[in-house]
């Protein structure tokens, strides 16, 4: 996304929100051998509040012009990260986040426990 695109668009409407709904997730060791390969469903609101917070904290920085050079603060689970040279930003999630997120998603229980 461009720094633009980013300031004029809320994570609702974001591409990022529909791309992060689900994923086919293939996990590797050191030596290049398949570990693990699941699909993994990030769309129950708690999941998905994590990320949209992340994001907006991310494109707040960045509509301030605090972002540094290359990324902005690590906020929650996400980090922008600017493309060398570029106005192109991708959205992350950390390698902590999406261990986070992953295990929030597999756990069939944490919905049941905070249903409202």
């Amino acid at each position: 996304m461009t720094t633009e695109t980013i300031i004029n668009t809320p994570y609702t409407q974001s591409p990022v929100k529909d791309k992060i709904q689900q994923q086919y997730r293939v996990e590797y060791d050191n030596e290049g051998t398949i570990v693990s390969n699941e699909i993994y469903d990030f769309s129950e609101d708690w999941i998905q509040n994590l990320i949209k917070q992340s994001y907006e904290a991310g494109r707040q920085e960045i509509a301030q012009g605090m972002a540094g050079k290359n990324n902005t603060k690590t906020y929650g689970v996400g980090i922008f990260q600017r493309d060398k040279d570029k106005e192109q930003w991708q959205f992350r999630i950390t390698k902590t986040g999406m261990e986070k997120i992953k295990s929030m998603s597999k756990q069939k229980s944490f919905k049941k426990l905070f249903e409202y």
